[in-house]
This record gives structure tokens, sequence and C-alpha cells, in this order.
């Protein structure tokens, strides 16, 4: 009866927001090695924004389940860690939820989540984050799995 959410910080843009090659690569590996742990995502959810959108694009292929637009993952005043908590807290048992979303978010979707705060410092570009909320969803429900960096890969 656990909930596996997986917050990953978009990879790196250029000037103009779109990725870069690099910034593709290593979301790749970031990919790869998820797929090493055997994850499986039930569904992927993204920022609008134009860097986050992208980085679900690759997600998505390397996954094989779309990726849906959450307004409530972008930047900003628009970002809403109750409306995301609710939204999972609706998904069936066993479900693993990748989140693609911007720094910020994650640190404050970790520390909300976990009732505490846990990340030292943004999250660089293509990380994943990894939480489990082992039984009911909710504000500090959740325990925190690990941190995959892709320079630590």
């Amino acid at each position: 009866m656990a909930i596996l959410a997986i917050l990953i910080r978009h990879a790196k843009p250029d000037l103009e927001g779109k990725l870069t090659d690099s910034g593709r690569q290593m979301q790749k590996k970031v990919n790869a090695f998820l797929k090493s742990l055997e994850v499986a995502p039930t569904q992927i959810w993204t920022s609008p924004i134009l860097r986050a959108r992208e980085t679900a694009e690759i997600v998505t292929q390397d996954f094989g389940v779309s990726a849906e637009n959450e307004m409530a993952l972008s930047e900003l005043e628009l970002f809403d860690e109750q409306e995301i908590t609710n939204k999972l807290a609706a998904m069936p048992d066993e479900s693993t939820v990748i989140l693609v979303s911007h720094g910020p978010q994650i640190m404050r979707l970790t520390s909300y989540w976990v009732g505490a705060h846990i990340l030292p410092g943004s999250p660089p570009t293509s990380s994943a984050t990894i939480i489990e909320f082992p039984g009911k969803v909710g504000q500090g429900k959740a325990t925190f799995v690990r941190q995959i960096n892709y320079s630590d890969l």
C-alpha cells in the first residue's frame, strides 16, 4: 500500500529555455538509472514550462507513459503543493508517479511531504528525488528514499 513519487528537476536549458543536447543526454542517463531500479511509472506529470515539458518528453520516450501538464507544478504563484498532494492521494495504491518540475518546487514538495527540510539546496538539473508514502498521502507522511544526481552516475 505504498505510493512512490519521483521528483525530476528538468534537464539543463539554454538561454532561451530549450534543453541543450548535453541536458538531453544527462536526462537519458538518469532515466536509465531509474530503469535499473525497476521504476515503472503509472503516470508522469509535468510543469507546463518549456524546459520541464521537454524533459518530460524524454522521460515519456524512455518509460512509455505519456505526460500530463500540471499547472500546480509550475513556477511562482501557480505552484501548489496541496493540490499536487491531493492529486497524488487520489492515485490507486502501488502507483508510481514521476513529477517533472523545478528546483525550488522540488525542495518545497520534499519538505512538505517529509515534514522536514532535508535537501541541502536546490537539486541540480537532471536529478531525481525519490519519496515514498508507505501509507496515507499527506503533509509529513512521506519517507525520503534517495536523491539521484546526474553527476554521481
